[in-house]
């Protein structure tokens, strides 16, 4: 009896530590008053300062007009709130919810209705069906381009710790990026569009999930990503590095071998230096470049990361290291990075 007792435990536990892939999703990216996915080209005109900088993506905006509906007037593009949003709409009127490219804060330019969710190596598959107001929406402006002309397709999200990337069809159909943003951010972003003057202190820049980001040198780890529900899910997704303890049976572990104390070794693929030889707690405090060179000075714990079995080692940067940003790291600069990155 308590053997029975405890097997309903472990699997409750079980059940209720991991989301399904359609609630990991509605966590993510439902429409909040908080947050808001936006595309990373927005993040790019923020970052310059310049309102200017937005005819590098869109060239015609300035013969585009937009009807306001409140106002019950015509305005132009830097006279709205000139933003583009994904989420999903929780639909009050059907049994499926829609999920939608807005375009400012009244129009929603793209919806969808969702028949299923699925998550597979690091992606959720959603089947899709236009809606009404798609179809009469749909490549009308360049905010609102949509290459598939049937009505059904499957949208392919992968997150990135506050990116996310979008694909229909399959992986190799790119249709764009977008960023997770707070209010301060976006309302930055409102005010380069409208006056050409925002505040670069007050925003928040979004970070992938090995912390790092595009506009900045600090690293900073993501909310992660937690989730399962599907055969053959990848649970490294979750915002945090690639821990490896049993990739499959079918794959040979690579060793790489750290030879000894005051070794001269180079950066092979961009890693995180931590502050202790740990995935889980060692603090991250930079993202070094491929290429840079290192000086072992402490070798610690083997351990299997990324299918790679190697050790730990405390390492000090040597001149000419940079960081991924292009920065310079200073030399003396001491952490600890996986040896399974260095060669």
């Amino acid at each position: 009896m308590k053997k029975k007792l405890l097997y309903i435990v472990l699997i409750f536990i079980s059940l209720n530590t991991f989301a399904s892939p359609k609630k990991s999703l509605y966590d993510r990216i439902l429409e909040k008053n908080d947050s808001f996915w936006i595309p990373e080209k927005c993040l790019k005109i923020l970052h310059t300062e310049n309102k200017e900088s937005i005819k590098k993506y869109f060239a015609n905006i300035e013969t585009l007009t937009f009807y306001h509906e409140l106002e019950e007037k015509t305005i132009q593009w830097d006279e709205q709130d000139c933003f583009s949003t994904f989420c999903i709409i929780k639909d009050l009127y059907r049994d499926q919810d829609n999920l939608c490219v807005t375009w400012g804060k009244e129009l929603d330019l793209l919806s969808f209705y969702m028949n299923k969710i699925n998550y597979e190596n690091g992606c959720f598959y959603i089947n899709v069906v236009k809606t009404f107001n798609c179809k009469k929406n749909e490549n009308k402006s360049p905010f609102s381009s949509w290459p598939i002309q049937e009505d059904e397709c499957t949208i392919i999200l992968r997150f990135d710790g506050d990116y996310l990337e979008f694909y229909l069809n399959n992986l190799t159909d790119y249709y764009d990026t977008f960023c997770k943003v707070d209010n301060e951010t976006l309302n930055q972003y409102n005010n380069l569009i409208q006056t050409n003057k925002c505040d670069l202190s007050r925003v928040t820049w979004p970070r992938r999930a090995d912390g790092s980001s595009d506009y900045d040198d600090k690293i900073i780890m993501p909310e992660p990503l937690i989730l399962t529900g599907n055969t053959d899910i990848d649970k490294a997704t979750a915002g945090k590095d690639k821990v490896q303890a049993n990739i499959g049976e079918s794959e040979k572990i690579k060793k790489v071998q750290v030879k000894s104390k005051n070794q001269i070794m180079a950066v092979k693929i961009p890693a995180v230096l931590r502050a202790d030889p740990s995935m889980e707690k060692g603090t991250p405090m930079l993202k070094a470049a491929a290429g840079s060179r290192v000086q072992i000075i402490k070798v610690g714990k083997k351990q299997i990361i990324d299918n790679i079995e190697s050790n730990w080692v405390k390492v000090k940067f040597l001149d000419g290291a940079k960081k991924v940003t292009g920065k310079d790291i200073s030399p003396d600069t001491v952490g600890w990075l996986f040896g399974g990155y260095l060669e």
